[in-house]
């Protein structure tokens, strides 16, 4: 029979092993929440610049060729506030339509998930899509864009 009212060595040890899987595995979702959450923040970016180059087409006439965080804006430039933590590359930009690529800028870097590394906005007439795709250049739409 045992004297001592304690814990013995073995016994602690297996309990902080135990605590110490749990916790991996809670920070490993915690982390790949915090990735989810930075591309929902730059697909409301992406939104926000359709609806200004929406709104820039109306007042101009053509989808704006560049966007800046500053400035004035004039036919060829589209101001979001927003955009200093992204950077955004505007081609094929005309009275019809646009294709612009917005990554996380270097000043401000933010973690993403692997298969969403860069998120597309295109017009043509009008009409909106929102894609996505891989560091590797890998359309991953499906994966990072819901549909609906």
């Amino acid at each position: 029979m045992r004297s001592g009212l304690g814990f013995s060595l073995i016994e602690l040890t297996v309990a902080i092993a135990i605590v110490g899987v749990l916790a991996t595995l809670s920070y490993a979702g915690y982390e790949a929440s915090w990735e989810k959450s930075n591309f929902r923040t730059m697909r409301e970016f992406g939104i926000e610049l359709a609806l200004g180059q929406q709104l820039h087409r109306q007042r101009y006439g053509r989808y704006a060729q560049d966007v800046s965080s500053n400035g004035t804006p004039n036919a060829n430039r589209l101001i979001l506030p927003s955009s200093t933590k992204y950077k955004v590359l505007v081609s094929n930009s005309d009275f019809r339509g646009y294709r612009a690529e917005i990554t996380p800028s270097a000043g401000a870097p933010m973690k993403l998930p692997q298969a969403c590394r860069i998120l597309i906005v295109e017009s043509d007439m009008g009409i909106q899509r929102f894609g996505a795709r891989s560091a590797s250049n890998q359309n991953t739409s499906n994966q990072c864009v819901p549909h609906g």
